[in-house]
């Protein structure tokens, strides 16, 4: 990634089949900001639902604050620098059981993805921009199965090291001021890629 871009998280599944999925950031939860371990605790809500939950935007860190999903930065020397923020991933599906029972009660209304699920829960399954934005899980802990589970990672570099990496730079150009001034966003001299140096004392 280029200084001046952060990115969101999509999921997607498909045939609509529900999925519990953890989200680790350089080993901390991006739910609650606890250490991540890959093990969904159903008290803490500290996993997103899959479709009923498609985005995440932000991340908790251990402190509490939201950040965006962005590259490591380019303005520190190379002994302070990331090599990047490591992605954790862990994917659990619903039953089959579960899954089916949810169909048969979806199939007079096939637009419907939440239809064996109360009204109020419902209104709350809107995309998980923030992890504040959904509160309490949509299923019960036993519509999971664990036994299925798969886990993946992923490495999210900025272009210093994409270049130590590949040898070539990342095949999309950085957007600049220019393109932050055509929409109206606040530009910062960190979004450059040029390394800032500091001034002689």
């Amino acid at each position: 990634m280029w200084q001046s871009e952060a990115m969101w998280i999509d999921f997607s599944s498909p045939h609509l089949h529900p999925f519990l999925v953890m989200i680790g950031v350089d080993g901390v939860n991006a739910i609650t900001g606890t250490p991540f371990t890959g093990e969904p605790d159903f008290d803490a809500d500290d996993y997103i639902e899959v479709p009923t939950q498609q985005a995440l935007a932000t991340h908790r860190r251990p402190y509490g604050d939201l950040r965006q999903f962005v590259p490591p930065s380019v303005h520190v020397g190379p002994d302070a620098a990331s090599p990047g923020h490591l992605l954790q991933f862990t994917v659990t599906p619903m039953r089959a059981e579960a899954w089916a029972r949810r169909r048969h009660h979806a199939a007079d209304r096939p637009d419907c993805v939440l239809c064996d699920i109360s009204r109020a829960e419902r209104m709350r399954a809107v995309p998980r921009a923030t992890p504040s934005r959904v509160l309490g899980p949509l299923e019960s802990p036993d519509t999971w199965q664990p036994s299925l589970s798969r886990s993946g990672a992923v490495l999210v570099v900025n272009s210093a090291t994409w270049r130590e990496l590949t040898g070539g730079s990342p095949r999309h150009h950085p957007l600049t001021s220019t393109d932050y001034d055509a929409r109206r966003l606040r530009w910062h001299p960190t979004y450059s890629e040029t390394p800032m140096l500091s001034s002689p004392i």
